[in-house]
C-alpha cells in the first residue's frame, strides 16, 4: 500500500516541504471537486432538463450527499483503494490538473457551441413550469399564451407547447366560448417570433414527423382569425381581405419546407381551401385549384413502395384527409339539393353516399389503431373531424357543434338518413362515447389532474 509521505518542520513553524505537501493536497481536493462539478454540470444540463431551473441545486446536493454517505459506508479495502487513488493523483498532480482543466474546457466549449440551445432550454423549461404552475394552482386557470409563445419560439420543433395550447384552447371551446377561444389562439400566434420560428422549422427539412409543428402552426392561424360579425359591407370586405393577405403570406413562407411530407402537403391543401372560402365570401375568384391538388395528392398516395405513404396512413393527417374528402362530397350533394330538391332521389347519389361512408369507415378503423389512452399527440382531433360532429348531432349534444357543420349533415335528407344509419354500425361502437374520440388527444381523460404535468415532464427529458 502506498502512503503519502509526511515531512515535519521545526517546532517554530511549517517547513517549505510541509507547505508543498499541503498545497498538493489542496490541489488534489480542488481537482476532485472540479471533476465532480464537471459530471454534475453535464448531468443536470443534458440529462435532467425538466429540473434544470428549480431542481439543479437539489440534484447537486443529493449527489454530494450520496457520495459522502457512500464514503462512510465503504468497506476498509475500498478505502485503501481510494487512498491509493489519492496518492496517484498526488504524485501526478500537474497532469491531473491539466486533465480536469481539459475536461472543463471541452465542456465549456461544447456549452458555448450549444449556448443558444442550453440557455434556450433554461427559458423554455422556465416558461413551461410557469404555465404548469398556473394551471395546477386552481385547475381552472389557463396558461398565459404569451409565455407559451416565448417557449415555442425557442424550440418550435418540440411538442409540449402545442399540447398545452391545444388542451387549453379546447377547454375554452368546450365551455362554449369560441370568441375567447379565437382570442387565445390569436394572442399566441401574434406573440411568436414568427420569422425565427419558420426559419428553425424549415431548417429541419423533415420528410415526415408525427409531431410536425408546421402543421400545428397552420392549424393555429386558421383558428385564430375569422371575419368579425356585424361589420358594414365595406368594412367586412376589408376585414376578410386582411385575413386573406395574412393567410397567403404565411402559406407562401412555409410551402417549400415540407415537400416530402404527405401530412404537411395535405394540411396546405386544407389551408388553401380555407383561403378559397374566404375569397369567395367577398366575391373574389378562388386563388387555388383544390380539386386539382387533391387529384394530384391521390395519385401520389397510389404509388407503390413508399415508406412516407405508410407513415402517412398511420398519422392524424390521414384521418383528416379521409374526413375532408367526405366533407367535400357532402357539401356538393347539399348544394345540388338546394338547387334541385328532387336530386335527392337520384340513383347517382347512392354511389356518392357509399363513397362518403367508405371514407368515414376507413377513418374509424385507422383511429381505432392509432389512438390509445396515454399515447398523446399534440393534434386536436376530434375537433378537426366533421365526423365527430355527426356523432355529437346523433347524441343530441348541439352545444359543441358549429352551425355551418350542423347544416352539413341536416340539409339533405339522404345524407341525414345515411349518417344516422352509419352511427349505428358496429364500427362506430367504440365512438358512441366521448372517451373514444378523446383518447390520444390533449383532452384524453387519462390526463386529468397531475397527469398533464407528468406527461410534459416525461417529454422534457427526451428529444433534445
Amino acid at each position: 500500500m502506498c502512503v503519502i509521505p509526511s515531512v515535519t518542520g521545526e517546532l517554530e513553524g511549517p517547513s517549505d516541504v510541509d507547505m508543498i505537501i499541503l498545497a498538493r493536497l489542496i490541489y488534489v481536493l480542488l481537482s476532485q471537486l472540479l471533476l465532480c462539478g464537471f459530471f454534475i454540470y453535464n448531468y443536470i444540463v443534458f440529462f435532467q432538463t425538466d429540473k434544470i431551473v428549480a431542481g439543479s441545486v437539489g440534484i447537486a446536493s443529493a449527489i454530494l450527499a450520496i457520495s459522502f454517505t457512500l464514503g462512510k459506508l465503504l468497506p476498509t479495502n475500498s478505502l485503501l483503494l481510494l487512498q491509493d487513488y489519492v496518492y496517484f493523483i498526488y504524485k501526478h498532480i500537474r497532469l491531473w490538473i491539466l486533465f480536469v482543466t481539459a475536461l472543463w474546457l471541452v465542456s465549456i466549449g461544447w456549452t458555448y457551441q450549444m449556448s443558444n440551445d442550453v440557455f434556450g432550454r433554461l427559458i423554455y423549461v422556465k416558461n413551461l413550469q410557469e404555465s404548469l404552475a398556473r394551471v395546477a394552482q386552481d385547475r381552472i386557470s389557463l396558461p398565459d399564451p404569451e409565455v407559451l409563445a416565448t417557449a415555442f419560439s425557442e424550440f418550435p420543433n418540440r411538442r409540449e407547447v402545442p399540447f398545452l395550447l391545444g388542451r387549453s384552447s379546447r377547454l375554452l371551446y368546450l365551455a362554449g366560448r369560441p370568441d375567447i377561444f379565437r382570442t387565445f389562439q390569436r394572442t399566441f400566434f401574434e406573440k411568436l417570433e414568427i420569422d425565427a420560428v419558420i426559419q428553425k422549422l424549415c431548417r429541419e427539412r423533415k420528410s415526415h414527423s408525427r409531431d410536425d409543428n408546421i402543421t400545428f402552426l397552420l392549424s393555429i392561424i386558421g383558428e385564430a382569425y375569422a371575419p368579425v360579425a356585424g361589420l358594414a359591407p365595406v368594412e367586412h370586405q376589408r376585414d376578410v381581405q386582411a385575413i386573406i393577405d395574412k393567410f397567403t403570406a404565411f402559406h407562401a413562407a412555409l410551402l417549400d419546407c415540407r415537400k416530402g411530407s404527405f401530412e404537411a402537403q395535405f394540411q396546405f391543401i386544407k389551408f388553401e381551401d380555407t383561403i378559397n372560402d374566404l375569397s369567395s365570401s367577398i366575391g373574389l375568384s378562388k386563388p387555388y385549384d383544390v380539386d386539382a391538388e387533391l387529384n394530384a395528392f391521390e395519385l401520389q398516395l397510389a404509388r407503390p413502395s413508399q415508406q412516407a405513404i405508410l407513415e402517412f396512413w398511420q398519422s392524424h393527417g390521414a384521418q383528416e384527409y379521409l374526413d375532408f374528402q367526405s366533407y367535400r362530397l357532402i357539401s356538393a350533394l347539399n348544394e345540388e339539393y338546394r338547387h334541385d330538391p328532387d336530386s335527392d332521389l337520384q340513383r347517382e347519389r347512392v354511389e356518392t353516399i357509399k363513397r362518403i361512408l367508405s371514407f368515414y369507415e376507413t377513418l374509424l378503423l385507422l383511429r381505432q389503431g392509432s389512438l390509445k389512452s396515454g399515447e398523446v399527440e399534440w393534434s386536436s382531433p376530434p375537433y378537426k373531424l366533421t365526423l365527430f360532429y355527426a356523432f355529437m348531432l346523433d347524441a343530441n349534444a348541439r352545444t359543441l357543434v358549429w352551425e355551418d357543420v350542423a347544416t352539413l349533415f341536416t340539409t339533405s335528407p339522404s345524407i341525414k338518413t345515411a349518417m344516422s344509419e352509419f352511427t349505428n354500425r358496429r364500427v362506430f361502437e367504440e365512438f358512441r362515447f366521448p372517451r373514444g374520440w378523446y383518447a390520444g388527444t390533449p383532452l384524453d381523460f387519462s390526463l386529468n389532474g397531475s397527469a398533464v404535468a407528468d406527461k410534459i415532464n416525461s417529454w422534457l427529458r427526451t428529444d433534445w
